[in-house]
């Protein structure tokens, strides 16, 4: 089983490497600071590219390019899954602001003691509903700089430090905004609920 860095990325965002993830080892967003809107809980899937299956299927017979996330407790708990049976636990807060910032937590199990860390992501959320969950969302990670190419040096956004370590509030959402591309962007939409999802 691959570590939550590695199921986070590939899940979200395949095409990007992790070494220009904006990250922290503490979180940066706290309860004062969360979004009215949620996501709506049940299983999210997101187009990939050179993947086709019927979606309708259980996932259990899905191919192993497949990947998806179920979302419990209005985002709180993030179940990350794929077509190779990796699953990855995360924790979830959407904090408010322009755009709304996702702090994902997880837990590094290759680290001796395992240790937490925390990435973010910029999302935009689409068909809101009268209760304030959504059931689409365009997602990007919020990188730490930009690079001539995945092999180059990072070159921070401003305030931002080398090491790729978010500063603050500020720093991260400044850093959203600049990381969003056509190139990054992915589009989740919710699926089906959960009960469903599981294939019965």
């Amino acid at each position: 089983m691959k570590s939550g860095w590695h199921i986070l990325l590939a899940l979200l965002l395949p095409a990007l490497g992790a070494c220009n993830m904006l990250i922290s080892e503490t979180p940066i967003y706290g309860n004062a600071d969360r979004a009215s809107l949620a996501p709506r809980d049940g299983l999210w899937l997101s187009p990939s590219r050179g993947c086709e299956f019927d979606s309708r299927e259980a996932e259990a017979t899905w191919p192993e390019c497949a990947m998806w996330i179920l979302v419990r407790n209005r985002g709180a708990d993030l179940l990350l899954s794929d077509g190779k049976k990796q699953v990855e636990m995360l924790g979830g807060f959407l904090a408010a602001g322009e755009p709304i910032i996702v702090q994902a937590r997880w837990i590094d199990s290759a680290k001796k003691p395992r240790r937490a860390y925390y990435g973010f992501y910029g999302i935009e959320p689409h068909q809101i509903g009268p209760d304030g969950l959504f059931s689409a969302a365009t997602v990007w990670v919020v990188e730490c700089g930009t690079q001539a190419n995945q092999n180059a040096d990072i070159q921070p956004y401003p305030g931002i430090g080398p090491d790729c370590h978010a500063p603050s509030k500020d720093a991260v959402r400044g850093a959203a905004r600049k990381s969003r591309r056509a190139d990054v962007i992915e589009e989740w939409r919710w699926l089906r609920a959960e009960a469903t999802a599981q294939g019965n």
